[in-house]
C-alpha cells in the first residue's frame, strides 16, 4: 500500500469516526502513522492493520485482545526480575510491564529509529534506569550480545501485514533461548495470515524447547500468541499460573476469565492446522546449510 493510498482508507474509514492523522513518517522500511481518536493513539505501518494502541490517561493497560494474551502469558514466569522484548511498536508492552513489576529490568530491541522516536514522542515511552532501549536487528541481538539470562522473552515483532522475515531466519530460535532463563518463559505474538510461516515458527520453538508450545487463539482476530518454556508446567504449577494470571488482570483492569479457562492450552500440530505443517519454501535452503547440531540446545 502507497502512503497516497494508505491516507485514503484513513479518511475513508477512520476520519468518519473523528480519528486524526497526527504524524506520519517514513525510512528505509516504508512509512509510519499515527493515529489519535478519543483517548487512544495507535501506530501504523502504512497499512490497515494497527501495530499497537495506547490509552493516553492509562498507557499501562493493555487495549487489545493480543497484548492482553501476551501478558497473561506472563504470568508463566515463577520470578520476573529481568525482560527481553523483541519488537517496541508503541511501547504497550512496557508500560504495562512496568506497571505489573515497578522494578524489572527491561531491554527492548527495536530496529527502527522513527518508531523509537515516535514511541517516545507520542506514546509517553518510560525512560528510567531500569528501562534500555537497543536500536539494532533482532537477530544481530541475540546473537551477539553477551549471554546475559532473562525471566522473559517476548517476540512481538511484525511488518505492515505479517510476521517478521526474521522470525524464520535459521537460527533465531535457537540464539533466543539461549538467553532465557533455566524456568523462565518465552511468548511470541504471531499472525496466522502467514500460515506457513507461522506453521514453521510454531515447530521450530517447540523443537527448541524441547516441550510443546502452549497456545492463545482468538476467533475473531489473526493474532495467535504462542508462548513455552524448557520447563513443564503442571499441578500445583499451573494452580499458581492461573491465580497470577487473575492478578495481572485485576491490576491492568480487563476481564481474565476467558484467557484464564484456556491457560495452559497445549495443542498438537494436528489439532492447530490439520495436517503435517510445512517449511516455508523460502527457507528451506537456508535451513539446510545448518547442521543438525546447530539447533540442539543442550550444545549450548
Amino acid at each position: 500500500m502507497t502512503r497516497q493510498s494508505w491516507k485514503r482508507w484513513f479518511r475513508e474509514t477512520l476520519t468518519p469516526y473523528g480519528a486524526k492523522l497526527i504524524a506520519d513518517a517514513s525510512d528505509d522500511y516504508g512509512a509510519i502513522q499515527i493515529v489519535e481518536l478519543g483517548p487512544y493513539r495507535a501506530l501504523y505501518f502504512n497499512s490497515p492493520s494497527c501495530q499497537g494502541r495506547i490509552h493516553m490517561d492509562d498507557p499501562w493497560q493493555p487495549s487489545s485482545e493480543h497484548l492482553r494474551s501476551i501478558l497473561c502469558a506472563t504470568a508463566m514466569a515463577p520470578v520476573v526480575n529481568r525482560v527481553l522484548i523483541l519488537g517496541l511498536g508503541p511501547g504497550a508492552l512496557v508500560h504495562s510491564l512496568r506497571k505489573l513489576y515497578p522494578d524489572v529490568e527491561i531491554h527492548t530491541v527495536e530496529l527502527r529509529q522513527i518508531v523509537y522516536q515516535a514511541a517516545r514522542t507520542h506514546f509517553n515511552l518510560p525512560k528510567d534506569e531500569n528501562t534500555h532501549y537497543h536500536m539494532m536487528d533482532a537477530t544481530h541481538f541475540v546473537k551477539s550480545a553477551p549471554k546475559e539470562l532473562f525471566d522473559l522473552i517476548i517476540v512481538d515483532m511484525a511488518m505492515s501485514d505479517s510476521i517478521s522475515p526474521l522470525l524464520v531466519q535459521p537460527g533465531f530460535w535457537l540464539h533466543s533461548l539461549t538467553h532465557l532463563a533455566p524456568n523462565g518463559v518465552i511468548c511470541a505474538n504471531l499472525w496466522r495470515g502467514s500460515q506457513h510461516r507461522f506453521e514453521w515458527i510454531f515447530n521450530r520453538l517447540g523443537s527448541c524447547l524441547k516441550t510443546p508450545p502452549a497456545v492463545l487463539r482468538h476467533r475473531q482476530i489473526d493474532n495467535m500468541v504462542v508462548f513455552g518454556s524448557p520447563t513443564v508446567c503442571e499441578g500445583d504449577e499451573v494452580i499458581e499460573f492461573r491465580r497470577r494470571v487473575t492478578d495481572h488482570a485485576g491490576l491492568l483492569k480487563f476481564d481474565p476469565e476467558n484467557l484464564v479457562k484456556q491457560l495452559p492450552m497445549i495443542q498438537t500440530n494436528d489439532e492447530l492446522f490439520g495436517s503435517t505443517p510445512t517449511k516455508p519454501k523460502a527457507e528451506e535452503n537456508e535451513e539446510s546449510e545448518e547442521s543438525e547440531e546447530s539447533w540442539d540446545m543442550s550444545e549450548d
